[in-house]
């Protein structure tokens, strides 16, 4: 299984030897990513993401789970999700971008499952809220906090992939148990066309083959077919990956408290900035953000802080 946030490059390794060699310089070598290959064409069987209960894009407020408001939940500045996701509880997310990337990413590592695989399952049963209907939705997203943005709901983004020199079209999909719900405030129906559908909580983008903007599936009731890439189900992962490693984790002795306080202030630093022909610039002042940057010498590659 791959992890969930990788880099974009090959990453050189580097040999612990390498400084028993006075003057010398370790070239580096290419490693692999991925469960399948260092090729972001070919697929990763792994599960990126597992979330036991509820899956927030936010944060919830107390009393979320007695019931929902057009307040629930804080605001994330999250933009995207990659990869293969699996959700036992229900999916909550109040974008504060007014938008939120799933499946395919536009900053990410490009590894990604099979054509055709459910890249996001929301099962709806083990949640915090609780086995009632007292909330009904399984998936629900709120507009952005911030004044004026216009909110969609999540998209579910598509990508070519080239196999044996043919280019072809993920095709990723979706099953979500429960009723379709809309982003909150914009009505109870769920809209079909290609512009309504995006105030969908969760939607399909439209894709490099003509398909334009389509509803996401709902009222799913039989999740045995959500499967990785290697055959586990979401129901697997809680009993055969899950639980040991939380059987694991609640045997790990305690070490100690954390502490967490202010950083005492800075008064008179300097920082040293470098173009790129390893030109110094100094910068001071009062603060980390109000940092006076000199000229002399500069060629500018500098982004004020």
């Amino acid at each position: 299984m791959m992890a969930t946030v990788a880099v974009t490059s090959l990453l050189p390794a580097y040999s612990a030897k390498a400084d028993e060699i006075p003057g010398s310089i370790y070239k580096p070598a290419n490693i692999t990513m991925g469960d399948s290959g260092a090729s972001v064409n070919e697929a990763d069987t792994g599960l990126a993401t597992f979330v036991g209960r509820d899956f927030y894009v936010g944060r919830p407020k107390p009393g979320d789970t007695q019931q929902l408001t057009e307040s629930s939940i804080e605001g994330s500045w999250a933009a995207e999700m990659e990869g293969q996701t699996f959700i036992r509880g229900r999916y909550m997310q109040r974008a504060q971008k007014g938008f939120f990337t799933i499946g395919t990413v536009a900053f990410g590592a490009q590894y990604l499952p099979a054509n055709n695989a459910d890249v996001l399952v929301v099962e709806g049963k083990h949640s915090a809220f609780g086995e009632g209907e007292s909330v009904q939705s399984k998936v629900q997203t709120w507009p952005s906090s911030i004044s004026g943005m216009d909110s969609k709901g999540g998209g579910v983004l598509q990508t070519t992939r080239t196999i044996d020199g043919t280019s072809t079209l993920t095709n990723f999909s979706t099953m979500f148990a429960g009723n379709c719900t809309t982003v909150w405030g914009d009505g109870t129906n769920c809209a079909t066309d290609k512009t309504g559908v995006q105030k969908n909580s969760v939607y399909m983008y439209g894709d490099s083959s003509g398909q334009p903007d389509h509803q996401a599936t709902w009222g799913v009731t039989d999740f045995s077919q959500a499967k990785d890439g290697q055959g586990n189900s979401i129901d697997d992962y809680a009993t055969k990956i899950m639980s040991p490693m939380s059987t694991m984790a609640a045997g790990i002795k305690a070490n100690g408290t954390v502490t967490v306080g202010n950083a005492p202030a800075q008064n008179g630093y300097v920082r040293y900035k470098y173009d790129y022909n390893q030109v110094r610039r100094e910068c001071w002042g009062r603060h980390q953000r109000q940092a006076v940057c000199s000229n002399q010498d500069w060629h500018g590659r500098f982004q004020h802080v």
